[in-house]
């Protein structure tokens, strides 16, 4: 397996699971109760506002994962560019 492919596969495992934790885990009870702990910073962190821009910078995750999962393994076109590429202007 080359390096660049390991790599790849391991920015998209990233994008994904942290997509999926910062969906979902500012919704849930153990966030409140962490951030209860805080008092400093509970009054913004439990605002619903503040939950949506995570869940929302979960979703960016989520969706750039998925985009790099299908364009760099499932997509079946090769495009020329080579690994010396680094990708500028190329979509």
């Amino acid at each position: 397996m080359r390096s660049v492919t390991l790599v790849q596969g391991l920015f998209i495992l990233y994008c994904l699971e942290i997509g999926i934790l910062l969906l979902i885990l500012p919704w849930g009870p153990a966030w409140e109760r962490q951030i209860g702990a805080l008092p400093f910073a509970a009054g913004v962190m439990l605002n619903p506002w503040f939950r949506a821009g995570l869940s929302a910078f979960g979703v960016i995750h989520l969706v750039w994962g998925l985009h790099d999962l299908y364009f760099g393994f499932f997509s079946r076109e090769h495009d020329g560019r080579t690994e010396a590429s680094n990708g500028v202007g190329d979509l």
